[in-house]
């Protein structure tokens, strides 16, 4: 008898341990729905389609993760205010014509 109670558990959270096995962010809130209303099925077969969806994936080009590498300071640009600027051609790489 044990043993059917312990079959019918491992059965019943098979949608939380699929989420913990792909290492889903939601998978305390997917036991948490599975443990509320996975008594229906309906409930239990939602909580099997959310374990089943990929987890969002970072955005490209987001926050940067903190560096280890030790800090230093910026680099400053010191122009000299008397130099003239240098003339550039409207279209890089050509040459002006006279």
């Amino acid at each position: 008898m044990e043993y059917v109670l312990f079959l019918f558990l491992i059965v019943y959270l098979m949608p939380w341990i699929f989420a913990e096995a792909r290492d889903h962010g939601d998978a305390s809130r997917i036991l948490l729905l599975n443990v509320l209303l996975g008594w229906t099925l309906l409930g239990w077969i939602a909580a099997w389609l959310w374990a089943g969806k990929a987890p969002p994936r970072p955005v490209r080009g987001g926050p940067a993760q903190k560096s280890t590498a030790p800090e230093r300071p910026a680099l400053r640009v010191i122009r000299n205010p008397d130099a003239e600027p240098t003339p550039r051609s409207p279209v890089p790489g050509l040459e002006e014509c006279e």
